[in-house]
């Protein structure tokens, strides 16, 4: 079943996946069978969406970034002071 991207991240974000980005490289750490094969091939299908999406999203919770500080550390203002 085809997922948007939003939808595919928040999925496999509840099952430990996490997302970073750097320039327009993702960059993905998954725990061992946490992802099946149609949701990699979705993944990497939808490569340049997703980036556009974790540039403006904390990549700890998934909360969406609005101040300036807090896109540039890629972290929301609660994780980064955790």
């Amino acid at each position: 079943m085809e997922m948007t991207p939003r939808a595919l991240w928040m999925s496999l974000r509840s099952r430990g996946v996490r997302f970073t980005v750097d320039g327009n490289r993702a960059h993905v750490d998954a725990p061992y069978g946490s992802m099946n094969e149609e949701e990699q091939r979705q993944l990497r299908a939808q490569k340049p969406e997703l980036i556009e999406i974790l540039r403006g999203c904390c990549g700890d919770c998934g909360t969406t970034l609005y101040q300036p500080a807090s896109l540039a550390a890629g972290r929301c203002q609660r994780c980064r002071t955790a």
